[in-house]
């Protein structure tokens, strides 16, 4: 495993390369020209069986590395390029791959972040846009899918829903684990079976945490206070660090993922691309303008379009045409 900035990307650049195992990539974007619902034409030329299980295991090989190159504070174009082979390879399955299978909606969404974090935004959008009507999605790929696509009030109505609901709240995941408990008195029951309710309840508790930390992220946004963005990100990571040790890869991959979604929005919201002292001069009503422009911004529409135009993509009708820049 590479462990140093250096070694993560010259294994990027090597795994970018053009012909890298025997042009990989290509051989992915051209079975999908064909593909139908998993399914090659009866004329197709002959693809490797592995082929789906190689893209998936490059994609998220280049993911990793990508995140971890961020993280070290490493060349962000190559971590770029790094996001995009990631998302290319893991498009190339899902676009036209199985509709029942069972990961479908999680690859869509990781294909997506990934996307978003190489800076193609609008090909993140598009990808979604295939499955976003789908029901196949766990409650926080849902709320991952709905950061990416801008859709914030839908994220917020899912979120409240969830919070207020209680569904992943403690009160009601010991209620559950006591009621399986007093039955487990009555009824035999397997060691594996006990297991399980527990790992449920541990799944609906990440949820909650999750969602808890999207709530946050909102209230940041709409108040401007980095400290909501930082706690935010603390309740993210140790989701993280959860997930890993309880091996919950889907949850893992999602709340990682998050991490960077929700630094990567704030550093383009308004909050921080506006200055909070005018550089050219004293303005003795910068402060006031600056908190009203972003207010009534958020009233127009809703808190993505904090999220300055001159760095991402704002998707809001009513956004008056002399903000789009």
């Amino acid at each position: 495993m590479s462990t140093t900035i250096e070694h993560i990307e010259e294994a990027i650049g090597e795994a970018t390369a053009p012909g890298f195992r025997a042009r990989l990539i290509a051989r992915g974007q051209a079975r999908a020209i064909i593909w139908r619902d998993g399914v090659l034409p009866a004329d197709a030329p002959t693809f490797s069986t592995k082929l789906s299980y190689d893209l998936y295991s490059y994609g998220f090989g280049l993911l990793g590395l990508g995140l971890r190159l961020r993280e070290m504070g490493g060349d962000m174009t190559r971590a770029r390029r790094a996001f995009e082979y990631a998302a290319t390879a893991l498009e190339s399955v899902v676009a036209k791959g199985r509709h029942d299978d069972r990961d479908r909606n999680f690859h869509f969404v990781m294909a997506s972040a990934c996307y978003h974090l190489a800076h193609l935004s609008a090909r993140a959008y598009s990808l979604l846009a295939i499955v976003q009507s789908e029901e196949n999605f766990s409650l926080i790929e849902r709320a991952l899918a709905l950061l990416i696509l801008r859709d914030f009030n839908a994220l917020e109505e899912l979120t409240l829903k969830f919070r207020v609901d209680g569904v992943g709240s403690d009160s009601t995941i010991i209620a559950t684990f006591q009621a399986d408990w007093a039955a487990s008195e009555k009824v035999h029951r397997l060691a594996d079976d006990e297991d399980s309710v527990v790992l449920d309840g541990l799944a609906l508790a990440l949820t909650d945490n999750f969602f808890g930390a999207i709530a946050t992220f909102l209230l940041a946004l709409e108040r401007g206070e980095r400290s909501l963005l930082e706690k935010a990100l603390n309740q993210l990571h140790e989701g993280v660090v959860i997930s890993g040790e309880f091996n919950f890869l889907p949850q893992w991959w999602t709340y990682k993922l998050a991490v960077h979604l929700l630094s990567d929005l704030w550093e383009s919201t308004f909050h921080e691309m506006l200055p909070l002292l005018p550089a050219g001069g004293e303005a003795q009503d910068w402060v006031s303008l600056r908190e009203l422009f972003i207010a009534t911004l958020t009233v127009i529409c809703n808190p993505v379009v904090q999220i300055a135009a001159f760095k991402q993509p704002v998707y809001c009708a009513q956004f008056p045409a002399v903000f789009q820049g």
